[in-house]
């Protein structure tokens, strides 16, 4: 799959499955249409293109279609935001993108009206012939041709290709469609999918005599895997869209994919049913249960089946299953053909314990897919584990080639973790014995959704818990934890050692960032810890924690959470102190969750005037921190102080504009409703830089849920920089303009740029700007007058 986008490792029930539709359905399931190649105009040199990913931005009306070269990273952060540039960047540089080689094409074509669009960037070429030696990006959108989903999408895309000089000129192409594929074609990716199409004869699967295939369903059955009903119907669920790059054409080619399962029959088609995807099951609402497709032969498949399915905690091969099942259900030809590709291919990580090789004997998959699933259900909170270690030890037993050392150990891992605890309720080490049942997700080491509860009690009770805690930084009882390393290599379910260990390296601070971890295991060197244990006692837990929360390693992004943690727990009115400290010594470094241990604490005036102390601070980071914490805790002192700060956004901007604090202050207005605050930030960003303005006018525009009362304030500020004629000229300074607001139009007046953002506030259509980079004085003035009067009928409402 090659839409970029989060996949969660339970991604079941409405709101996964809704994440899947809204990502996926970009040009309409039912069409399989190609399309024809373009030729390069004569002259142009074409820039290889050697990556591509589809992207989809936020799901709100008003996002305005973008269209931008990348040639940095900072530049790509603008455009896609931190988390999908940081997965951009391990994907397309591995780990970093060489912005000296490469640069990258972005088309957004802003917030549509349903499912089913897709963008597509035909080409990026040279124009070494052309007066302005331009960088020309054509591109095209796909509308809908099926079922869509009427749901607010922006489908967007993004290129990496060889970086060359020149200003970019984007030119979106009508689509033009070709004949339709033919069905019946093989598999594009051996093993992931079925194509769709009529039946056709093949060679003889391994299984495929009638003995062979019943002996499978005495398998499924014995092996203890879940089936379905037989009243329950075929179905195909929606998957993603497959981009295919095809030899003898330049514009890539989406394709549906989807996924086989089986549908609960229910007398009550408004209630919950349930999907059965090979062997893992999902819950599908009434309304996802209506776009699912009924398949009754091989004939009937609407897209590319998956082979694969990896929403669970590992990838498992789901055909072998459902190929049991169709020829149950008659279903022969199908069955042969999910039987046959399933072969084809390994499924999960090489080096996971979960890992199927490809070509393994129906019998024997079938062994590896039970394998994988009862693990999967080892990471699922309540399941019961004294018999999933009792399917997994017959496997082991059963089959040979799954009996591994490293599975062993991985059952002797699953066996201590079944011993009860006798621990008191309450205790420290009752706390490390609950860690067996602890479901979190990590990424690397840090926890998807926040520290799990066990481990939080264990940080706030530091000292009092660390020898307890170094008791077991080599326990290798199981818990239910999902670790997927940043590396890349095999995810795995974490042992209580390891989850011990990231409590007591983050307590540790600056010294712990240099400990190392075994291979195996992920436990941290014991003695290694342990003299740093006595270190810490031999000067005290308190004047430990004062001292190391202050971080001395240079590149430390922020204080410690485990210290901050522990301090506000056991020694509270010392937070002040490391407060000031921190804005004394390390003003680079982010103070956010001190500032909301700080505004948590007892005392309200010693929160606000320590709040208070870091709202004036010289770097505007640490301002900004203090400024928001501070609006929650003393919501009138926040306000004078914001009055006090917003001046500061005439201030000459510090580096790009579009990465401007000035930016961010202005984010805070929205916190209060006082008139005086709304005229300080207009008279404010009049006096502002140019650049700042339209960032400014941008940023505060970009707010998707908005109030009446805040939709008029936002109007009334915007509206107030209609008569503003200033010229930005990007040309001018193109370091301080990197990635800047608009920057479509190079040369941009703050007037026009209020309209066009007023605009998207006031439903004004701007479609005849959508793409263009030469509107005219008298667009311009024609959109400003339509907003003007839009805009007096607006304050009336």
């Amino acid at each position: 799959m090659l839409t970029l986008s989060y996949r969660s490792r339970r991604r079941t029930g409405f709101a996964a499955i809704w994440l899947s539709l809204m990502i996926g359905l970009m040009i309409g399931a039912g069409s399989s249409t190609k399309l024809r190649a373009l030729e390069p105009p004569a002259g142009d040199a074409p820039l290889k293109i050697v990556a591509r990913r589809d992207l989809q931005g936020p799901s709100q009306w008003g996002v305005p279609p973008d269209y931008r070269l990348i040639r940095s990273g900072h530049e790509l952060v603008r455009a896609v935001g931190v988390d999908v540039a940081e997965q951009l960047e391990r994907e397309f540089g591995r780990p970093r993108i060489d912005y000296r080689r490469y640069m990258l094409a972005y088309v957004s074509a802003g917030s549509r009206r349903s499912s089913g669009f897709a963008v597509n960037i035909l080409d990026v070429v040279k124009r070494p012939a052309a007066a302005d030696q331009a960088i020309r990006v054509r591109w095209s959108l796909y509308e809908p041709q099926g079922f869509v989903l009427m749901v607010i999408t922006t489908p967007a895309q993004i290129v990496m290709i060889d970086r060359a000089d020149g200003e970019p000129v984007f030119e979106r192409v009508p689509s033009q469609l070709a004949t339709p594929e033919p069905v019946g074609e093989k598999a594009a990716a051996p093993g992931r999918s079925v194509a769709s199409g009529t039946e056709t004869k093949r060679g003889a699967a391994p299984a495929e005599s009638a003995a062979n295939w019943e002996q499978l369903v005495r398998d499924v059955t014995s092996l203890g895997l879940p089936r379905p009903a037989a009243d329950a119907s075929l179905v195909a669920q929606f998957y993603d869209m497959e981009l295919v790059e095809e030899r003898d054409l330049i514009i890539p080619l989406h394709r549906p994919r989807y996924l086989l399962g089986f549908l609960a029959a229910s007398a009550d088609s408004a209630k919950e049913k349930q999907l059965l995807i090979g062997t893992e099951m999902q819950r599908c609402s009434a309304e996802e249960s209506s776009g699912l497709v009924k398949i009754e032969s091989l004939g009937n498949l609407p897209g590319r089946i998956m082979t694969s399915y990896d929403a669970r905690a590992f990838e498992i091969n789901v055909a072998l299953p459902t190929a049991i099942e169709c020829y149950r259900r008659g279903l022969t030809a199908l069955a042969g053909e999910l039987l046959r590709l399933q072969a084809d291919s390994g499924y999960g990580h090489p080096q996971s314990i979960f890992y199927q090789p490809a070509g393994l004997a129906p019998d024997t998959a079938l062994r590896y897919i039970a394998w994988t699933h009862w693990c999967n259900q080892l990471a699922d909170a309540g399941s019961d584990r004294i018999v999933l270690h009792k399917r997994m030890s017959e496997l082991l037993r059963d089959e040979p080639s799954l009996r591994t050392p490293e599975r062993m150990a991985f059952l002797d891992s699953l066996a201590a973790a079944l011993v009860p605890s006798k621990a008191p309720a309450g205790s420290a080490e009752r706390l490390v014995d609950d860690l067996v049942e602890v479901d979190a997700l990590y990424f690397g080491r840090q926890a998807a959704v926040g520290l799990p509860a066990p481990l939080a009690e264990l940080t706030q009770r530091g000292g009092d818990a660390l020898p307890m805690l170094l008791a077991h930084l080599e326990d290798r009882r199981l818990t239910r934890s999902l670790v997927r390393p940043w590396d890349g290599s095999a995810s795995y379910l974490a042992e209580v050692g390891e989850l011990v260990g990231n409590v007591v390296q983050d307590f540790a601070g600056d010294e712990g960032r240099a400990w190392k971890r075994s291979a195996t295991g992920h436990f941290l060197e014991a003695e290694v810890v342990r003299a740093w244990w006595r270190r810490v006692q031999n000067l005290g837990e308190e004047a430990y924690l004062v001292q190391a929360a202050v971080p001395q390693a240079p590149q430390t992004e922020r204080a410690y959470d485990a210290i901050v943690r522990r301090i506000a727990h056991k020694y509270p009115g010392r937070l002040p102190e490391v407060y000031r400290r921190l804005l004394a010594e390390r003003p680079d470094v982010g103070t956010w969750n001190v500032v909301l241990a700080i505004a948590a604490g007892a005392e309200p005036a010693v929160r606000s005037d320590a709040l208070a102390a870091g709202a004036g601070h010289a770097n505007p980071a640490r301002r900004l921190e203090a400024l928001e914490a501070l609006s929650d805790v003393d919501p009138a002192r926040f306000e004078s102080l914001l009055l006090r700060n917003l001046p500061t956004i005439a201030d000459k901007p510090a580096g790009p504009t579009a990465l401007s604090d000035q930016v961010r202050l202005t984010r805070l207005c929205w916190k209060t409703e006082r008139a005086d605050v709304w005229t300080a930030l207009r008279d404010a960003t009049a006096k502002a830089d140019v650049g700042i303005k339209l960032e400014i006018i941008q940023d505060l525009a970009a707010k998707t849920e908005m109030q009446f009362a805040e939709r008029k304030r936002l109007a009334e500020f915007l509206g107030s920089f209609l008569d503003d004629a200033t010229l930005r000229d990007a040309a001018g300074d193109p370091q301080k303009y990197d990635g800047c607001a608009g920057r479509r139009w190079p040369k941009l007046e703050v007037r026009n740029w209020a309209a066009y953002q007023l605009a998207t506030v006031l439903a004004v259509d701007v479609a005849a700007f959508d793409g263009s980079r030469a509107v005219t004085d008298e667009q311009w003035a024609r959109l400003r007058k339509a907003v003007a009067a839009r805009l007096a009928e607006f304050r009336y409402e």
